[in-house]
């Protein structure tokens, strides 16, 4: 995985990565030590939620949903999580296809949202089998049709 230093994370599973920093001296690449009290040299990769596509879906569900990210944990189960006022569905869980997307099948928004069988402008987070929410970089709004 290339990285550059704008989606470093997406490259990276969130709990199985190990960093290494060189100092290059006259072409000749020195290992940088760390130093410190234990943990201290620890690089903690937070998840983050960047995009999710498409944004629009049957109220009916069964809508692949594609959300791209970094840092997922591919060992844990993930939930798009849709949002309301105070009506919150979420989809089946999955595993992340990687450590930086994960494919959401949308929920049945119609029958399990209680609100009669309409469609509705939504939020959507990332939820975490753990009970963590992944929130979006910014807002991102989920439409059933």
């Amino acid at each position: 995985c290339p990285v550059n230093t704008t989606l470093w994370a997406s490259c990276f599973a969130a709990e199985a990565t190990l960093l290494s920093a060189a100092r290059v001296e006259g072409g000749v690449e020195t290992a940088v030590q760390f130093g410190g009290a234990a943990g201290a040299a620890d690089v903690v990769l937070p998840e983050v939620l960047l995009s999710a596509s498409p944004l629009i879906g049957n109220k009916f569900g069964f809508t692949t949903i594609t959300v791209v990210g970094g840092g997922f944990d591919v060992t844990v189960k993930y939930a798009c999580r849709f949002t309301l006022l105070t009506t919150v569905v979420d989809s089946f869980e999955v595993y992340p296809t990687s450590a930086s997307t994960i494919q959401c099948i949308s929920p049945n928004w119609a029958s399990l949202s209680g609100l009669g069988g309409s469609g509705a402008l939504t939020t959507m987070t990332l939820l975490k089998a753990t009970g963590e929410t992944v929130t979006p970089v910014a807002p991102i709004s989920y439409n059933f049709i």
